[in-house]
């Protein structure tokens, strides 16, 4: 039986006191019960740029050469990035490369999760394509576990694009930077976890069905079991004020279908005497 908590901030007052607005990122959090079965590694430090090329296409590059070390967040566009409104000058590929010791990976189900690449990216371990990822003001997150999995040192390539596609507009009238240009991070989960594979998301989706006198909240969990045989799982779905007071509370028990990804559980619940967030109110 595993236990999972997950503590939710609202925008909106209970009893007179106020709940603070936050992010979705942020809004979610997970008890000691599933940060014991999760570990995540920032893996921005020392990668290799390459600009693929020797041409000399008008592109001044932040490390004053074309290829070199480098440290993420990087963009190859920034030291001008007007240049980006001139048609066809940002029409390149170009690629990142670091190595990885994988060898604190064992048994566990290893994720990649890049929070921003501009603009279409495929990633690659040693030379096999993971996955492509378009348009880049998304996180995605591929499962890399099998291409990990019994090896002591791996090879990640992230191959960027800015060449034209039907989704992207190239030229447009604003700066559109280029490059990973947010963090990158390996995840490491047990065999059941909180899904990461739906778009890059938390995994955790929170609804406000109904905000008036009392309010009607729904939390959509999605959970993955890579086990060959079903798990039971408790939930439990808290809301807390700005202060640290739970609000609302509720449990369920719930069994997870083995070798399934993503697999919903909804809670509902309801929150009494709210006090509804207003600017003027809440200064």
């Amino acid at each position: 039986m595993f236990l999972i908590v997950i503590v939710i901030i609202l925008n909106f007052s209970s009893v007179g006191k106020t709940i603070s607005k936050a992010s979705s990122d942020k809004s979610v959090n997970y008890s000691n019960a599933v940060s014991e079965s999760r570990k995540i590694i920032n893996i921005n430090k020392d990668w290799n740029f390459d600009s693929c090329d020797e041409s000399d296409d008008g592109w001044d590059f932040p490390t004053g050469a074309k290829s070199g070390k480098i440290d993420l967040p990087h963009t190859w566009e920034y030291t001008h990035p007007t240049k980006s409104y001139i048609a066809n000058m940002n029409k390149k590929t170009v690629e990142y490369t670091k190595s990885l010791d994988d060898s604190s990976y064992r048994n566990k189900n290893c994720f990649i999760k890049l929070n921003g690449v501009s603009r279409n990216a495929d990633v690659y371990i040693d030379g096999e394509k993971v996955g492509t990822h378009i348009w880049g003001y998304t996180a995605f997150v591929f499962d890399i576990t099998d291409y990990v999995k019994g090896k002591q040192n791996v090879q990640l390539k992230v191959k960027v694009k800015n060449i034209d596609t039907d989704t992207i507009p190239i030229n447009v009238d604003y700066t559109q930077w280029a490059g990973i240009y947010r963090d990158v991070e390996i995840i490491l989960y047990n065999d059941q976890y909180i899904s990461l594979e739906d778009n890059g998301s938390s995994g955790i989706f929170i609804n406000s069905n109904q905000v008036a006198s009392n309010a009607a909240v729904s939390t959509k969990s999605e959970f993955s079991n890579k086990a060959d045989k079903d798990t039971d799982v408790t939930l439990n779905a808290v809301i807390k004020n700005a202060e640290g007071e739970v609000v609302a509370s509720k449990n369920e028990n719930v069994k997870v279908t083995a070798a399934t990804t993503s697999e919903a559980v909804t809670l509902s619940q309801e929150i009494k005497n709210v006090t509804l967030w207003s600017r003027n109110a809440n200064g």
